[in-house]
Protein backbone atom coordinates (compact mmCIF):
# COMPACT_ATOMS: atom_id res chain seq x y z
CA UNK A 1 0.00 0.00 0.00
CA UNK A 2 2.85 2.51 1.21
CA UNK A 3 4.64 1.83 -2.60
CA UNK A 4 0.99 2.49 -4.08
CA UNK A 5 0.70 5.48 -2.80
CA UNK A 6 4.64 6.30 -3.46
CA UNK A 7 4.34 5.61 -7.10
CA UNK A 8 0.90 7.84 -6.65
CA UNK A 9 2.83 10.49 -5.56
CA UNK A 10 5.73 10.43 -7.92
CA UNK A 11 3.45 10.19 -11.12
CA UNK A 12 1.81 13.29 -9.44
CA UNK A 13 4.74 14.90 -9.40
CA UNK A 14 5.81 14.19 -12.83
CA UNK A 15 2.40 15.36 -14.48
CA UNK A 16 2.85 18.37 -12.19
CA UNK A 17 6.60 18.86 -13.74
CA UNK A 18 5.02 18.17 -17.34
CA UNK A 19 2.65 21.23 -16.54
CA UNK A 20 5.29 23.28 -15.49
CA UNK A 21 7.48 22.36 -18.58
CA UNK A 22 4.18 22.72 -20.70
CA UNK A 23 3.85 26.14 -19.12
CA UNK A 24 7.43 27.51 -19.79
CA UNK A 25 7.14 26.03 -23.58
CA UNK A 26 4.26 28.16 -24.05
CA UNK A 27 5.71 31.66 -22.41
CA UNK A 28 8.91 31.12 -24.89
CA UNK A 29 7.10 30.51 -27.60
CA UNK A 30 4.70 33.50 -26.69
CA UNK A 31 7.73 35.76 -25.80
CA UNK A 32 9.49 34.49 -28.97
CA UNK A 33 6.84 36.22 -31.27
CA UNK A 34 7.71 39.89 -29.63
CA UNK A 35 11.22 39.42 -30.05
CA UNK A 36 12.13 43.03 -31.64
CA UNK A 37 15.73 43.76 -33.33
CA UNK A 38 17.92 46.01 -31.46
CA UNK A 39 19.14 47.80 -34.70
CA UNK A 40 16.18 48.51 -36.79
CA UNK A 41 13.44 47.89 -34.14
CA UNK A 42 11.69 45.07 -36.46
CA UNK A 43 11.14 41.59 -36.54
CA UNK A 44 14.44 40.08 -36.44
CA UNK A 45 15.57 37.91 -39.37
CA UNK A 46 16.29 34.53 -38.74
CA UNK A 47 16.31 31.12 -40.28
CA UNK A 48 15.93 29.07 -36.69
CA UNK A 49 12.38 29.25 -36.00
CA UNK A 50 11.64 26.13 -38.01
CA UNK A 51 14.59 24.62 -35.96
CA UNK A 52 13.46 25.58 -32.40
CA UNK A 53 9.76 24.56 -33.34
CA UNK A 54 11.05 21.32 -34.65
CA UNK A 55 13.58 21.16 -31.24
CA UNK A 56 10.28 21.83 -29.32
CA UNK A 57 8.47 19.12 -30.58
CA UNK A 58 11.37 16.56 -30.12
CA UNK A 59 10.80 17.48 -26.49
CA UNK A 60 7.79 17.36 -26.12
CA UNK A 61 7.78 14.18 -27.65
CA UNK A 62 10.70 12.74 -25.24
CA UNK A 63 8.40 14.22 -22.21
CA UNK A 64 5.49 12.09 -23.36
CA UNK A 65 7.45 8.95 -23.68
CA UNK A 66 8.84 9.05 -20.27
CA UNK A 67 5.71 10.08 -19.01
CA UNK A 68 4.63 6.66 -20.98
CA UNK A 69 7.00 4.96 -19.30
CA UNK A 70 6.75 5.89 -15.96
CA UNK A 71 3.18 5.10 -16.15
CA UNK A 72 3.51 1.61 -17.24
CA UNK A 73 6.17 0.95 -14.59
CA UNK A 74 3.57 2.24 -12.19
CA UNK A 75 1.03 -0.15 -13.61
CA UNK A 76 3.11 -3.15 -13.47
CA UNK A 77 4.00 -2.06 -9.75
CA UNK A 78 0.72 -2.23 -8.89
CA UNK A 79 -0.23 -5.60 -10.69
CA UNK A 80 2.79 -6.78 -8.31
CA UNK A 81 1.35 -5.34 -5.27
CA UNK A 82 -1.99 -6.38 -5.63
CA UNK A 83 -0.98 -9.90 -6.97
CA UNK A 84 1.04 -9.96 -3.82
CA UNK A 85 -1.29 -9.00 -1.30
CA UNK A 86 -3.92 -11.14 -3.15
CA UNK A 87 -2.15 -14.07 -2.70
CA UNK A 88 -0.62 -13.43 0.88
CA UNK A 89 -4.25 -12.26 2.77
Amino acid sequence: MVQAQHERADNSSLRAENDKIRCENIAIREALKNVICPSCGGPPVTEDSYFDEHKLRMENVQLKEEVRCFQFSLSLSLIFYFNFFLRHS
